[in-house]
Order: structure tokens, then sequence, then C-alpha cells
């Protein structure tokens, strides 16, 4: 039962987290779009860069509460949470890519709905890869 209220602690704080990400990201994204007139592609990857950054410091402290500020720990960890940020952000981007470029859909509705399948992976490698236990040690 305590570990269920942790992970369900856990889930309701990530998708907080996770919201206060998308929305920093999407910010960036259309500003980018419309106000700096950026390509579609470049102006993702600035609002990943932007997002990522929050989005570390949120995960660390208040999803997976790992407070450790050891420079071993916060190195690791920040290494391996921007690396599958990269990956994930190449597969966002790939998608939208093609969606958008190829079958004409709407960058807006595309960067929505990819969206969705960008939370779930990043919250596995979260969990599974970056903020797990043994890292927290290090």
């Amino acid at each position: 039962m305590k570990l269920l209220k942790k992970l369900n602690r856990e889930i309701i704080a990530y998708l907080i987290c996770g919201v206060i990400t998308t929305l920093v990201n999407y910010v960036v994204f259309f500003v980018a779009r419309k106000y700096f007139a950026m390509p579609l592609v470049l102006a993702n990857v600035v609002a990943f860069i932007v997002a990522v950054i929050e989005a570390y410091v949120t995960n660390k402290y208040f999803v997976y509460q790992q407070y450790s500020l050891h420079p071993k720990v916060v190195l690791k960890e920040f290494t391996s949470f921007v690396s599958l940020r990269i990956v994930s952000m190449l597969i966002e981007t790939g998608l939208l890519y093609v969606l958008v470029e190829y079958l004409h859909l709407s960058e807006y509705i595309v960067k929505i709905g990819v969206s969705f399948l960008i939370v779930i992976l990043n919250y596995v490698f979260g969990k599974f890869i970056t903020f797990r236990r043994e890292n927290a040690d290090a």
C-alpha cells in the first residue's frame, strides 16, 4: 500500500511537472515560429533546450525526490537526463517532420498529439534510467 501511494504521488507530480514542461516547450515553440519565423525543426530544438533544463530541475526534486547535489551525482543524472531527452526529442522531431511535411497535417495538432507519446517515454526514461535509486548513491 505504501509503494502504491508513493507511485501515485510520483505519477501525479510527474504529470504536474510534465504539464509545466510541456507549456514551456509549447510557448517557446509557438513564439519561435510566429514571432521569430524560425524554421519548424529549429523552433522545436530551441523549445527542447529550454524545456529540458526546466524539466531536469523539476523532475529531480519534485518527481523523483533526488536531493543530492554531489557533483558526481548531478553530472551523472544531468548527462543521462539530457541524453535521453535528446533521444525523445529526435523521435518527436522526426514524427513532427514526417507528419507535417509529408502528410501535410497541422503542425500544432501534430505537436500536441506526439507530445502524449513523448510524455510516457520520458517518464519511463526518468523512472528506470536517470533517477533510479542506485544512481542516487553514485
